[in-house]
């Protein structure tokens, strides 16, 4: 699994291409020829009266907006060419970065070694092995941030050109949508239909206890607590997929992000009555914060796939399921616009979120309400999480924006094998 910035690279060479036929054009010439042709038909628009006047004004201001801003127009070449060279260097620097797969292997072989019996002197190779697939990663890692760097101030440049080229032209930042200010903010009826996905059709769409490679769970149960690990979790069949390509430290990564996301959402919303997580404010700040630390550390693509696969079981409520999707999204939308900050920082922004009313909690007649809802909260049992009579019919992930790849893991980084990470 790529770390924060390597994936944000990933991102960045993967982004389209554009064709640079503008480029190899004479751009100038061209824009000059078309102010000429606008100027002629000022002169002679076609029309007489006052329908002919309106038309040759009219030409004769698209003539003059060409002329006068045909340098910046001349731009646009460079501007397609330095941004086409920022995706060819990020491939590079994928390409150069330190490979993890040696640190990780003999992390691999040291633990089999361990969980097959082995002496004490085996168990402390594994945490000898442990430290050295964290300096390997964070090697890596820090390479890609380095790379990450200077790739964002060259398209920074490209950005800053191509604004002041629309800026020219009479072009606003909204006008070519993508923004928030372009974004049409859904209603919650819509949310609660569009939030929701396709139950996994395996183990009668229930969840189950994971039993890992074969083993009693109660074993590995074992296993896991001797890493200050606890699993006793039950889970979709998909979430046992992919948690079958996970190497045992990064469960121990991912099992700390979960309990980091309970201890903040603690000190910024604490918990009155009823348990944690219970339709409320703290249970939005916690989905909300974990998203954008997963996020932040693995990568939107990996961070969406994972915290969708936990919600496709049969007898998942309609309301909370939308919630806890919606939820995942917004925090996975607050890290990749704010990549450089620190974890208080993403919780500073979502607790601000939250009370905004960013983000959802559910009342107590079970509907949907925006985070900055004041009122009381559906209790513990208060949703059929069994008979699976508040369920709602499910989108295909495609349609929500999830591929299903559970039997494709993302690979990871310099070893070619896929890693999943679990949280629930």
């Amino acid at each position: 699994m790529s770390g924060f910035f390597e994936s944000r690279l990933e991102a960045i060479a993967n982004a389209p291409r554009y064709g640079d036929d503008l480029a190899h054009a004479s751009t100038k010439a061209m824009f000059e020829d078309a102010a000429n042709a606008w100027t002629k038909a000022a002169a002679d628009p076609g029309f007489t009266g006052k329908t002919g006047d309106a038309a040759s004004a009219s030409f004769a201001r698209s003539a003059s907006a060409i002329k006068e801003h045909i340098d910046q127009i001349a731009l646009l070449p460079s501007v397609i060419s330095d941004a086409n060279a920022a995706l060819d260097e990020a491939w590079n620097i994928l390409d150069a970065l330190p490979d993890t797969g040696p640190a990780e292997k003999a992390l691999a072989t040291a633990f089999s070694d361990a969980a097959n019996g082995g002496s004490i002197t085996t168990v402390a190779q594994v945490a000898t092995a442990y430290s050295g697939v964290q300096a390997a990663r964070a090697a890596r890692e820090a390479a890609a941030l380095t790379g990450y760097t200077r790739l964002i101030g060259q398209l920074g440049h490209v950005e800053s050109t191509l604004q002041k080229i629309l800026a020219a032209l009479g072009f606003s930042g909204t006008d070519f949508g993508g923004g928030a200010g372009g974004t049409k903010k859904l209603s919650l009826d819509e949310i609660l239909v569009k939030y929701q996905i396709k139950d996994d059709p395996r183990d009668g769409g229930k969840l189950r206890l994971w039993d890992p490679y074969g083993m009693p769970h109660v074993w590995a149960k074992w296993v896991f607590e001797r890493f200050g690990l606890s699993f006793n979790t039950r889970l979709t069949a998909e979430e046992k997929d992919l948690l079958e390509h996970m190497a045992i430290w990064e469960l121990k990564d991912a099992y700390n992000l979960q309990k980091t996301a309970q201890g903040v959402a603690e000190e910024h919303f604490p918990v009155g009555t009823g348990r944690p997580g219970n339709y409320d404010q703290n249970d939005a700040f916690r989905h909300t914060y974990w998203s954008a630390i997963m996020t932040k550390k693995f990568g939107a693509e990996w961070a969406e796939q994972f915290t969708s696969a936990h919600e496709g079981y049969r007898s998942n409520p309609g309301p909370p399921e939308a919630m806890d999707l919606y939820n995942n999204e917004f925090g996975r939308k607050i890290a990749t616009e704010h990549p450089f900050a620190s974890d208080e920082e993403l919780a500073v922004l979502i607790e601000e979120a939250v009370r905004n009313g960013d983000v959802i909690t559910i009342d107590a007649d079970r509907n949907l309400q925006w985070s900055d809802y004041e009122g009381p909260h559906p209790g513990p049992d208060d949703f059929d999480e069994v008979g699976g009579t508040d369920s709602l019919p499910g989108r295909d992930r495609s349609d929500f924006g999830v591929d299903d790849r559970a039997h494709h893991p993302i690979p990871k980084s310099g070893t070619g094998t896929g890693y999943y990470y679990y949280w629930r």
